[in-house]
């Protein structure tokens, strides 16, 4: 029991760190995506080159750097702000439920009434931030077709390269449902400490 409330207690710590650390990224994002905003209204931002783009998993490499009106910079620039200060905010929360199933567990009492229902709450979670991180890069990508000449990019004799970068997202998923069913088993074990406290 020792072992587990010291260990408890370490990740705990590394969490609460990680999570300030988090904190300080998503305030200098926050002020990352105003100064962009207002460079980009103000036309202050220097001219863009792009070596490559995206559009979902399909990746052109350019030859040469193609230059990029600066609007469509300031468009993506902001959108990858916006999408970067969202994980972190998801990841907070993450570490937020995380650090309440650790709190029983310091104090020794891994099947306190609370463990379970915080284990089922991380594992929904996980599942659903999962689900927004990927929307987030389906948004993103649908962007580019809005920001570039599509027609003109794929004529191009500038295009070197193109990748396919297919991936399936269902990692998030299974550690979800797999988390979730651990909830159950710690649920069966809170029953089982509450009726030998019934006992005794």
């Amino acid at each position: 029991m020792e072992k587990l409330m010291k260990t408890s207690k370490t990740v705990d710590t590394i969490l609460k760190v990680v999570y300030k650390i988090l904190q300080v990224g998503g305030i200098i994002i926050f002020v990352g995506v105003g100064i962009c905003l207002i460079a980009g209204a103000l036309g202050q931002l220097p001219p863009a080159e792009l070596t490559s783009v995206s559009f979902g998993d399909v990746e052109l490499i350019f030859a040469e750097p193609q230059i990029v009106d600066n609007s469509f910079m300031t468009i993506e620039m902001g959108t990858t702000l916006v999408m970067a200060l969202l994980a972190i905010a998801v990841t907070c929360y993450l570490i937020k439920v995380l650090r309440k199933v650790l709190v029983p567990m310091i104090a020794g009492q891994p099947f306190d009434g609370t463990v379970s229902t915080n284990i089922k709450k991380l594992g929904i979670t996980i599942i659903v931030s999962g689900i927004i991180i990927d929307l987030i890069e389906v948004i993103g990508s649908n962007l580019a077709f809005y920001m570039y000449d599509i027609s003109e990019l794929f004529l191009s004799e500038n295009i070197g390269k193109v990748m396919i970068n297919g991936e399936i997202g269902l990692g998030n998923v299974l550690v979800g449902v797999l988390v979730i069913m651990l909830s159950y088993v710690f649920r069966y074990g809170e029953q089982l400490q509450q009726q030998a406290d019934e006992t005794l």
